[in-house]
């Protein structure tokens, strides 16, 4: 996984693409390092699933989601129903004839 602040499109901007007609991450971070940015590694522990294709994606997407503690800091009208793990941040609204917003992992409401 790469983390990169906004000084990643001065990099880009200053690539060509390479043989393959791509510009390489690669060469992204050697841009970086030859113009003397802050560059560094960590190396992570634990759960890591490689992301390379649709399945993948939504197979971590739901196991982030599913450790999720439910929260409301927005508002959810009397007629709304949150199903699961659902968090509503503040200043979002949860309001319309009998809305309900569920997790991914919620079972759907008959």
């Amino acid at each position: 996984m790469y983390l990169f602040t906004p000084a990643v499109h001065e990099a880009v901007a200053g690539l060509a693409p390479s043989g393959r007609g791509e510009l390489e991450i690669t060469d992204a971070i050697q841009w970086l390092v030859r113009h003397g940015r802050k560059v560094t590694s960590t190396v992570i522990s634990g759960y890591w699933k490689d992301t390379g294709n649709v399945t993948d994606m939504l197979e971590v997407n739901r196991t982030v989601l599913e450790s999720a503690e439910p929260a409301v800091a927005g508002v959810v009208d009397a007629a709304s129903e949150l199903i699961g793990r659902v968090v509503v941040d503040a200043g979002a609204r949860v309001s319309g004839r009998g809305s309900w917003v569920r997790s991914s992992s919620a079972p759907v409401p008959r």
